[in-house]
């Protein structure tokens, strides 16, 4: 999970072409959702339960 720099805009084939030149085809993401923001732990960390209910919400 990473957010975007203020101003910075991205789309899915901009995500997934860039994704293309650093991993394995069989690892690219199936799908990407776009929030407004992330929701981390209070240390910071990222808040995985949050992430997998905005998956389950989509």
């Amino acid at each position: 999970m990473r957010a975007l720099r203020e101003g910075v805009s991205a789309d899915e084939a901009g995500l997934l072409a860039e994704a293309g030149k650093h991993i394995a085809r069989y690892k690219l993401p199936k799908a990407f959702i776009f929030r407004d923001a992330i929701q981390r732990s209070p240390s910071g960390k990222a808040d995985y339960r949050w992430a997998k209910a905005q998956v389950e919400g989509s």
